[in-house]
């Protein structure tokens, strides 16, 4: 019995790649947004793990077709950790082709449809009722901050129908907020923020609509969604590419 490989021709390993990158970029985006919201750090460790099924499972089925060619392991990583990323605190891309914008409407009406993109003739950020709290890993330190988005003469007791949220390596809050944006843009994937709206609402006995959006505060929400999106679609194209690239190196190694 032969055991030997036989070299996979360039071409036809370009195109079996083209394959591989299509339906691991396609996989990772559509499992996690399948499997959302992700309400704890166990169930995002969990889809996590799932796309990692997916992309090994995907490697051990396209390897020999595409004859081990290139960096293989290193595409590998490079889907692994932007999996994760992507699960963690984006979220954008579908939205790009199917994104939902508001006509100009009160803040009172934030709540009443899913939008992406929202448009307001009223509203201020309520920063006398600012949650916040400090993610660390490895000396550096992330704070995450929400407050209620609220129309001009809302009052403690009034139902609170969208929030602002933020998150920078700053304590203090953006200069944005005391701006008047009149718009803003929903976050994505990260869970954060969630979390501290129930906090406030809890620890400050608020009373608030279970659909309020939370939203990046933003002068242009439209841009600032299309920018964080198109930003997030381009590092994993960038990763398909590479693989597409690595077609063209001598394979070093090939499995048994």
């Amino acid at each position: 019995m032969n055991t030997e490989q036989r070299e996979v021709p360039t071409g036809v390993a370009f195109l079996w790649m083209v394959a591989y990158t299509g339906l691991t970029t396609a996989g990772i985006i559509g499992l996690n947004h399948l499997m959302m919201p992700q309400r704890n750090g166990l169930a995002i460790f969990g889809v996590w793990l799932l796309n990692l099924i997916l992309i090994f499972g995907l490697t051990a089925v396209f390897f020999r077709r595409i004859g081990g060619r290139g960096g293989m392991l290193l595409l590998v990583i490079g889907y692994a950790v932007y999996s994760l990323v992507y699960g963690v605190i984006l979220g954008h891309v579908p939205r790009l082709f199917l994104l939902r914008e508001s006509p100009p409407i009160s803040v009172r009406e934030a709540d009443r449809a899913p939008y992406d993109v929202y448009h307001f003739t009223d509203g201020r950020v309520e920063t006398s009722l600012v949650a916040r709290t400090k993610l660390s890993a490895r000396g550096s330190a992330v704070y995450y901050r929400v407050a209620p988005l609220v129309p001009p003469d809302w009052k403690r007791g009034d139902p609170i129908t969208a929030w602002v949220g933020d998150s920078s390596k700053d304590y203090l809050l953006p200069a944005s907020w005391a701006e008047d944006c009149r718009g803003g843009y929903r976050h994505g994937l990260d869970t954060t923020y969630g979390d501290l709206v129930k906090d406030v609402v809890r620890w400050r006995s608020l009373q608030a609509s279970p659909t309020a959006p939370i939203l990046e505060w933003s002068k242009d929400p439209k841009a600032g969604f299309l920018q964080a999106g198109w930003i997030e679609l381009s590092i994993i194209l960038a990763l398909d590419l590479a693989g597409l690239v690595s077609v063209f190196i001598r394979p070093r190694s090939t499995m048994p």
